[in-house]
């Protein structure tokens, strides 16, 4: 999957890197320059890869207030 994400998204420009969390589903795919990952999310989103239809969106900055596994602290 990893080179498939590396394929699709090298269209759009340089791919930094790409980590995938299988036990969630998901992946991040660092691209080189923030206009390229704003035309790769343009592109990509919806499209079916190998039988999926994946959504593509910018990763948004994980909050101050939750731990890592998602549970809010007190």
């Amino acid at each position: 999957m990893e080179k498939d994400l590396r394929e699709q998204f090298s269209y759009f420009g340089r791919v930094r890197g790409v980590r995938i969390i299988r036990n969630k589903g998901i992946a991040f795919v660092e691209m080189n320059h923030p206009e390229e990952a704003r035309l790769a999310i343009i592109g990509l989103d919806g499209i079916d890869m190998k039988g999926r239809i994946i959504h593509v969106e910018a990763a948004r900055p994980r909050s101050q207030d939750r731990s890592r596994d998602g549970e809010q602290r007190h």
